[in-house]
């Protein structure tokens, strides 16, 4: 049985994530290394669930179209999350951290990624964390999909 603690109050569940690991705690401790890990919070009802399979390509595949780079979830343990009250709609969990919601919801035509950096509790541009191992060729790229999208806008 999975260690969850809820927080009713704002529809919260929270989780722990072995940094170490790299990976979702099932228990009180990593069964790799024994640490106890950390919390994270996630929304409830906390259906959470390993990314595997075409959900993997899918996932890098909206984070390349939207981003140019697939590099937050690149060899990293990936889970999703059930949004409640949303159809087909999930929260993706990568280091231990809700860091994106992947759907097709509303009007939209297929799926499609909100993806969204908060720094201090303010939101940022993401592009300050893709472009580490980015070639020159490959920023610009990214660079041309953001100025076309408007995200410079936001």
């Amino acid at each position: 049985m999975a260690y969850v603690q809820v927080n009713a109050a704002n529809g919260k569940e929270v989780r722990r994530w072995c940094d170490g690991c790299g990976t979702l705690l099932l228990g009180g401790r990593c069964s790799i290394c024994g640490s106890p890990g950390r919390e994270f919070e996630i929304n409830s009802p906390g259906d959470i669930r390993p990314c595997m399979g075409d959900s993997v390509g899918i996932l890098e595949g909206l984070l390349e179209e939207a981003f140019g780079t697939a590099a937050p979830i690149e060899n990293k343990s990936v889970f999703f999350n059930k949004v409640p009250g949303e159809d087909r709609t999930d929260e993706v969990v990568a280091r231990g951290q809700v860091i994106a919601e992947t759907g097709n919801t509303g009007i939209s035509s297929g799926p499609h990624l909100h993806y969204e950096v908060i720094h201090k509790g303010v939101p940022v541009n993401p592009i300050n964390y893709f472009n580490r191992n980015m070639t020159p060729e490959e920023y610009e790229r990214l660079m041309e999909n953001m100025r076309e999208t408007n995200f410079e806008k936001l």
